[in-house]
């Protein structure tokens, strides 16, 4: 089983994944985060038993996450955004990074691991190369089994939701208790 970090020649596949599985409040045509795919601020990985892939029957897995603005969560907590309109995080901005769990989904044992350990690794060299690190992370839960992985991994009701059906769910410090969540947002330096 192999990581694909950011396999740009796979997008197309991995988008039709997506939509696949979450479905039409979550259909994302490429054109409509364009500005997502020109950013090192959108990490994601396809799993996968070989480095080439085909279609996405071929996909054991599928994990990404951006980084994004305080004010843009704040905005998709009040619904005044769509999710694919969330906008790229700007360093030269006064605001903190915040992450945005998009997406998850493992259909293969191990394969989560592996993504979440190539994604420690690339979100390590972005933070650590701008010395700011995100004190928040928050993400829609889909369905009931996503909810269920988020609340184990210490991610809260926000008591918004998503187009009025699916819940926000946020966490940071305080109330994190995944080892790869305290990473990503410092936590009692765990750097």
């Amino acid at each position: 089983m192999v990581v694909l970090p950011r396999p740009i020649e796979f997008l197309d596949i991995a988008n039709d994944y997506e939509n696949n599985l979450y479905g039409p409040d979550f259909y994302t045509a490429l054109p409509l985060i364009d500005h997502w795919l020109k950013s090192p601020l959108f990490y994601w990985s396809i799993c996968a038993n070989r480095k080439e892939i085909s279609n996405t029957n071929e996909i054991e897995g599928l994990l990404s996450i951006l980084v994004t603005s305080n004010s843009d969560f704040a905005a998709l907590l009040s619904n005044n955004i769509r999710e694919y309109e969330l906008r790229p995080w700007n360093f030269s901005s006064n605001e903190r990074p915040c992450l945005y769990f998009c997406s998850y989904s493992i259909y293969r044992p191990g394969a989560g691991r592996l993504q979440f350990a190539e994604a420690r690794k690339y979100f390590d060299a972005l933070f650590e190369t701008w010395n700011v690190f995100p004190d928040e992370a928050f993400s829609i839960a889909a369905n009931a089994e996503g909810e269920r992985h988020l609340i184990r991994s210490g991610f809260i009701d926000s008591e918004s939701r998503y187009l009025s059906r699916y819940k926000l769910l946020r966490t940071n410090c305080s109330e994190c208790s995944n080892g790869f969540w305290r990473h990503l947002l410092q936590c009692n330096g765990t750097k």
